[in-house]
């Protein structure tokens, strides 16, 4: 930036110690520096980057466009299938109302627009360029196809239960997986935040939840006094009755059978009542020992009773529940009898009064190993029947198959390495062979405004006598249009590209 002691400083010796003379010339020459500094500053202003409000105006004079543009009018009339739009809320559309608005880009908009009209004053007319210069519209000079990126997740969430849709996408700060090279998938709902398996698991215990339904019901009553589940059901209450000092349980034998040496896990959904303390694991009878522990659900410990259990705890769930678990191994083939035990004062042996207990909830028996011996998510046995489930499956380019759809509201997540195509806008078009054209949009979906300017022809890059018949965007945000034979961040094929929308 020039200064008026650029010039004062030339003054000689013989002058310079003149106040007066120095006055005077600094006002001559200060017009000047003046003039300097705003020639100067004008090729800043007037910058494509760096332009805004009446300067960027000025520019697009320059280019040839202007900032306000003709766009489909949206959200105004009259439609069965649009919401807000239906009856009392649409306007009726005459036959002289108008099918567009005028709109006025903010600088931002207009700037990427000016940019494109740039890229087509100086375009050579054909289409690989063409392609060219719209992906450096959206993607600041990116070329159209770029090489995948090695990412790994910790965590990731890529999806949200509706309680319908069981197809998933694993995606990495929103981009979609193309490639797989490990993953643990998670989901998390009123059960915690539980690792799903792509390997079969087995709950053998039938009527899991229906405790009033082929339970052996001991010395207590089973009742319904209004606790929900965290399933949304009413839960079951032990009631001890008032017997003389001996036991109060419920108890049921599994439909699996073990083998000598197998561990299987026995868990319990618990919420205290009058009672805080229960007693959970199996029988002596068909191939297990009596063995089992005392949970209480004031201190959240757990104590072994009986026999050798392998491990034992306690999982909080939230709104009082807790999730109690025992492993225990067999000692011969045979099969396993769940008992949950009231329990007080830290012994199962004791008088009731007839009208204490503890709720209890969605009871399982799995296999388990010595290395992971607690339970995994539950399995519901609406019938007597063991139930088998394989909570996922998995393909090598990141599409997820849940076996059942998680809850409105639960979140997926994965943990594990694979690889990603860069973020970002990426416009394609299509030669037909016939004088036409169609344009593709993949990856991250530009906004309906610029989805307007694209099918409004503001951003000109076709030859003129070839016409468009079609802009189609893809179905899955941040992903490729599915496509046969290519394989890049524009088109890619099962389980990976997405359907294209029509714009």
């Amino acid at each position: 930036m020039a200064q008026t002691s650029d010039y004062i400083d030339l003054v000689t010796s013989e002058h310079a110690d003149k106040p007066k003379f120095i006055a005077t010339l600094s006002a001559l020459v200060q017009c000047f520096v003046d003039l300097q500094n705003v020639t100067l500053q004008i090729p800043f202003d007037f910058d494509l980057d760096e332009a805004i409000g009446v300067q960027l105006d000025a520019v697009g004079e320059w280019v040839g466009r202007s900032r306000n543009v003709n766009t489909p009018l949206t959200g105004v009339y009259f439609s069965l299938d649009t919401a807000g739009l239906g009856f009392d809320q649409g306007v009726w559309k005459g036959p002289f109302d108008p099918d567009t608005g005028v709109v006025s880009l903010d600088d931002d908009t207009y700037r990427l627009l000016l940019r494109a009209k740039i890229g087509a004053n100086n375009w050579d007319g054909t289409l690989g360029t063409s392609a060219a210069i719209l992906n450096s519209i959206f993607n600041s000079g990116n070329s159209a196809v770029v090489n995948p990126v090695a990412i790994t997740a910790s965590n990731e969430p890529f999806g949200l239960g509706d309680g319908a849709t069981a197809q998933f996408q694993l995606k990495y700060q929103g981009q979609p997986l193309i490639g797989v090279s490990s993953a643990q998938i998670y989901r998390n709902d009123w059960q915690g935040n539980q690792l799903l398996y792509a390997t079969p698991r087995t709950n053998v215990l039938g009527q899991s939840e229906n405790l009033s339904a082929s339970w052996t019901i001991t010395r207590a009553s089973l009742t319904q006094p209004g606790l929900q589940t965290l399933r949304g059901s009413l839960a079951y209450k032990i009631v001890e009755d008032s017997s003389s000092t001996t036991t109060h349980f419920i108890q049921r034998t599994s439909g699996g059978t073990f083998n000598s040496g197998d561990i299987a896990c026995v868990s319990a959904l618990v919420h205290a009542g009058e009672r805080t303390q229960v007693r959970l694991g199996t029988s002596a009878s068909g191939g297990f020992a009596s063995t089992s522990i005392i949970a209480d659900l004031s201190a959240l410990t757990t104590a072994t009773f009986s026999g050798s259990p392998i491990a034992s705890g306690i999982i909080a769930l939230g709104s009082g529940w807790y999730r109690v678990w025992v492993a225990v191994q067999a000692t011969s083939a045979g099969t396993a009898t769940a008992q949950c035990i009231l329990a007080n004062g830290g012994t199962s042996s004791y008088t009731g009064d007839g009208a204490s207990g503890l709720y209890v909830d969605a009871v399982q028996i799995e296999l388990v190993s010595a290395a992971a011996p607690g339970p995994t998510s539950y399995i519901a046995c609406p019938t007597t029947a063991s139930v088998t489930l394989t909570d996922y499956t998995l393909t090598s380019s990141g599409a997820l198959a849940l076996a059942v759809a998680p809850l409105a509201g639960a979140v997926l997540s994965w943990s594990g390495s694979g690889t990603i195509y860069p973020a970002g806008t990426y416009v394609f078009i299509q030669d037909n062979g016939d004088m036409s054209i169609t344009y593709g949009v993949a990856g991250n979906v530009p906004s309906a405004l610029f989805l307007a300017l694209l099918r409004g022809g503001y951003i000109p890059l076709k030859p003129e006598a070839v016409h468009v018949n079609g802009y189609y965007v893809t179905s899955n945000p941040g992903g490729p249009l599915f496509g046969f034979d290519v394989e890049n961040n524009l088109i890619s094929g099962f389980d990976v590209g997405a359907w294209g929308v029509a714009a």
